[in-house]
């Protein structure tokens, strides 16, 4: 066993000085791939997803552009305001003037003004921008299509890859129990004097090869299971 877990560490390039806990019981890990709903989570990755909501925030912001192509080409009316007033005296002869609020209120005026402006020498740039404006609208839309169809594959791609590396990694842990059982077994019969040194070795050898592909199979749903929770909205990296 100690040779095995020596040629185990060397294959992981793991440190032969640090411990390595290897997961026999596949209980240990929540396999709940079965209980994702592919539908639910692409549901919920296409309304929160980032690159979702950049490809429609980039759509609105294209369609709010193209009304304000249109405008620029409308005729624009102004209407303007103003309200005004004065005071005066002289500090000799201040009985000669009304007092302050009276000349306030004798003096103030008002006025109101209306404009128009018609775009007429600038028709054909601003035909253009509508046009070009118009386009870019378009390819936005296009482009949030595509992202939020591609962000539909993508979750539907990893439930279906996830629920295969928990089936891998059930099948595997199995094997792993199997071939543990079987080693245990040949070393209590060479210990006996039973079995030959390199019937144990073969099966040493078989044991490494099983706890290693568990343990692959087991990284392989980590891993997959982390792109399950991007889509429902946790980070990817983690502390």
């Amino acid at each position: 066993a100690h040779l095995a877990m020596i040629q185990l560490r060397n294959v992981m390039n793991y440190p032969q000085t640090m411990p390595l806990i290897l997961v026999h019981d596949a209980d240990a890990m929540p396999l709940t791939a079965e209980q994702i709903d592919a539908d639910t989570l692409a549901a919920f990755a296409l309304e929160h997803n980032d690159r979702a909501l950049a490809a429609k925030l980039q759509t609105r912001q294209s369609q709010i552009e193209y009304a304000m192509a249109k405008g620029a080409a409308l005729p624009t009316l102004y209407l303007y305001g103003g309200y005004n007033t004065s005071y005066f005296t002289n500090i000799d002869n201040i009985a000669a003037y009304d007092s302050f609020w009276n000349q306030l209120k004798n003096n103030q005026g008002a006025y109101v003004q209306v404009g128009i402006s018609i775009p007429l020498f600038s028709g054909l740039s601003r035909t253009a921008d509508i046009a070009r404006s118009r386009n870019s609208w378009n390819i936005a839309r296009i482009n949030e299509a595509e992202t939020l169809k591609e962000i539909e594959t993508e979750v539907a791609t990893t439930v279906q890859q996830l629920r295969g590396f928990a089936k891998q990694h059930i099948a595997a842990n199995a094997k792993a129990q199997a071939t543990r059982m079987a080693y245990d077994g040949m070393k209590a019969k060479y210990e006996k004097g039973l079995a030959s040194a390199i019937d144990l070795q073969t099966t040493a050898t078989l044991l490494l090869q099983a706890e290693a592909e568990c343990l692959y199979t087991g990284l392989r749903y980590v891993a997959q299971r982390r792109m399950a929770d991007y889509y429902s909205g946790k980070p990817l990296i983690r502390k």
